[in-house]
């Protein structure tokens, strides 16, 4: 039977006006799935929202985000779990409203830092960067203490497949993996490489059942990112595709998510900002059905 839980892993914080980040991860159970794709793809849609974003890649032996946005950083995120340099010193703006925080493996220092320095980053993070509103979490596709880590400490862990079957398989592992760490784990999906809304909707339905039965309980949906040659070309321009093709069917899809995320994160607050940014995601799901339609 499947347990009711919150979506949130801490869903406090969604109901009072601290001042601090609300930290979405972006995970998968196996490389090639798009994850690094997506993680700086609703980055970038946050950020359009008028949401200051960091987006910091975790992924300490292969990160790519610094590669996927064209940028040579000098420092990494390890300099910071190290206090080598502050955040403010070293992230490298990306939009008017995004930042990113590169990869180890960018400076060649790819040494993964302990669980506990992790802990202690995650937490120190949440504290002291209140200048920014979300940060968005790239990770390395690997079940360890660390991802638990990471995923535990997040307000909406998003673990993200594509349509092929090892995808699916591993994503399962994952989200075990998980459960298995921390019984009260929900966390959220999402469906990258849709070949189409009836593909994404039959996936998402087989995970359900399949996290349901198995697990006792099952992430929520968060969203599906259609298949798009423009992506694959905004990769090989590196520039994310919200960018360079804002109008692109993936670009719109991004934004639809990004929505959902900021819904989730900031549901209980009722300022003129967040109702303008809800209305304007709205609107994204009209232009969707055009497109579908």
């Amino acid at each position: 039977m499947r347990t009711s839980a919150p979506i949130l892993n801490h869903p406090d914080a969604a109901d009072m006006i601290t001042g601090k980040p609300f930290i979405v991860s972006i995970l998968s159970g196996k490389g090639g799935v798009g994850k690094s794709t997506v993680a700086l793809n609703l980055a970038c849609a946050l950020g359009h929202s008028e949401l200051r974003t960091l987006l910091i890649d975790l992924d300490w032996s292969l990160g790519s985000l610094h590669i996927l946005a064209n940028v040579a950083p000098e420092f990494s995120v390890n300099d910071v779990i190290r206090e080598k340099a502050f955040v403010k010193d070293v992230a490298i703006p990306l939009t008017a409203n995004v930042s990113l925080l590169a990869s180890a493996s960018a400076t060649g220092d790819s040494a993964a830092p302990e669980p506990i320095e992790l802990a202690r980053f995650m937490e120190t993070a949440r504290e002291t960067l209140s200048g920014y509103k979300v940060i968005v979490i790239d990770t390395p596709c690997e079940l360890s203490e660390s991802l638990g880590v990471i995923a535990h400490t997040s307000d909406l862990p998003i673990l993200v497949l594509n349509p092929e079957i090892t995808a699916i398989t591993a994503c399962y592992g994952m989200y075990k993996f998980l459960v298995t760490l921390n019984k009260t784990f929900t966390g959220a999906t999402l469906l990258n490489c849709a070949s189409s809304v009836s593909e994404a909707n039959d996936i998402a339905q087989r995970f359900e059942t399949m996290t349901s039965r198995f697990l006792g309980r099952t992430p929520i949906n968060i969203g599906s990112v259609p298949l798009d040659l423009l992506i694959k070309n905004s990769v090989a321009r590196q520039t994310p595709v919200v960018v360079r093709h804002p109008s692109a069917k993936s670009s719109v899809q991004f934004n639809v998510i990004a929505g959902r995320i900021i819904n989730l994160l900031f549901k209980n607050h009722t300022s003129p900002r967040l109702n303008e940014i809800e209305t304007r995601n709205s609107n994204y799901e009209t232009l969707q059905a055009d497109i579908k339609g």
